[in-house]
């Protein structure tokens, strides 16, 4: 095993990463895996409001100088929240 040092999807911890969308693009950027264009916004959790810089149009979305068009789809943080 230290040899081979194989990848267990059965741990616990790494398991986690799985239902959180930011994670898992974050560990396939770092192994160099491309991921499509996206941005993150995080909102406010009492009210809803986006934090950050975070802009709407008619036909497009930006965040923090991220500008993505129209058509997009809109994914929940978590995977559990679909």
């Amino acid at each position: 095993v230290d040899r081979v040092k194989p990848y267990l999807l059965n741990e616990l911890a790494p398991q986690s990463w799985f239902f959180n969308r930011q994670k898992v693009y974050e560990v396939l950027q770092s192994r160099g895996v491309p991921v499509p264009p996206h941005v993150v916004v995080r909102r406010d959790p009492e009210t809803g409001a986006p934090l950050g810089n975070f802009e709407e149009t008619e036909d497009s979305i930006s965040m923090d100088g991220v500008v993505m068009h129209k058509t997009f789809v809109e994914k929940p943080f978590s995977g559990e929240d679909h």
